[in-house]
């Protein structure tokens, strides 16, 4: 029988991510600790441990009819995933997913594959779901996405993201060419467009630019 062997146990971590009003009232909050093992193969695996505050001001809705109405909510997830080694041109992810989710539940499952068809050119798709139970009912959302990543020099890099979700009825794209103008410098361009699956009516699209400066002291 084979048998994975932990090849080296990379070091631990720990984030801390919060946000406050003026008033010093927390608003959202989110904790995490978890640790990677490196496989003897070079496969990684992660474990993740995540602890999560949210304070909700005005009812919002996750899908149609499923609702979180205003309060304060707290809960805690426990994730686990495992990557195939780096070195391979097409690459694996699994990962799983348990934890509360609001008034409820929520189990997560995801894949996704990427390969590598040349230095410069990377084609990723993935899928993700997500069964949750609310105190307003149960639902499944899938997530189902495609990614294209190219470089043409080095100063020239580029990203396409296409992303469909079957409980919101939703087709989302996203585009960011990316022009490095100087070292650590870059001009981003984020072209964003989402739109109803079946009617195909717009609902969102947005342009978007970005400069950014690297100044040395």
């Amino acid at each position: 029988m084979g048998r994975w062997r932990a090849q080296r146990a990379d070091a631990a971590y720990l984030l801390v991510d919060q946000v406050t009003y003026l008033q010093s009232q927390l608003d959202t909050r989110t904790i995490a600790g978890g640790f990677d093992v490196t496989l003897q193969s070079e496969a990684k695996r992660t474990m993740r441990v995540s602890d999560q505050f949210d304070r909700i001001e005005q009812t919002f809705t996750l899908v149609p009819g499923r609702t979180v109405a205003p309060g304060s909510y707290g809960w805690r997830e426990a994730t686990i995933k495992y990557e195939m080694a780096a070195g391979s041109r097409v690459l694996g992810t699994i990962n799983s997913s348990v934890g509360d989710f609001y008034t409820g539940k929520r189990r997560s499952v995801g894949a996704g594959v990427t390969w590598q068809a040349s230095p410069s050119l990377a084609f990723e798709t993935r899928h993700q779901r997500n069964a949750i139970s609310l105190a307003t009912g149960d639902f499944v959302a899938n997530l189902a996405g495609l990614r294209m990543r190219a470089a043409c020099p080095t100063t020239l890099l580029g990203a396409a993201f296409v992303q469909f979700n079957t409980q919101t009825r939703s087709f989302s794209t996203n585009a960011r060419p990316n022009w490095r103008w100087a070292p650590l410098s870059d001009v981003f361009l984020v072209c964003t467009d989402r739109r109803d699956s079946e009617s195909w009516a717009q609902n969102e699209r947005s342009v978007a630019l970005k400069v950014t400066r690297m100044l040395a002291f």
